[in-house]
């Protein structure tokens, strides 16, 4: 398995408008966003290799109460370092 970061924060508002601000970001940062489920809170996101990466998954959950977790995930299985990015 490849390097992995996992990040979760507090949001304010509703399980869908974390989740489309979610998809949004992901897609402005480059990702490209693979599926979105507004009714159980979860996107996920792929970046494909670059100057910058190895190449990463990302994949957002969020709950009821706006909790938000993001796991970034190197898609290289040898990769041992993930920044978080």
């Amino acid at each position: 398995m490849g390097a992995r970061y996992q990040g979760t924060g507090q949001y304010s508002g509703t399980r869908a408008d974390i989740v489309r601000a979610a998809q949004e970001v992901a897609g402005q940062s480059g990702f490209k966003v693979q599926e979105v489920n507004a009714d159980e809170g979860s996107v996920s996101a792929r970046a494909g290799f670059s100057l910058r990466s190895w190449g990463e998954k990302i994949s957002v959950h969020v709950d009821e109460a706006g909790t938000v977790q993001v796991t970034s995930e190197c898609l290289m299985p040898t990769q041992i370092v993930d920044y978080g990015s």
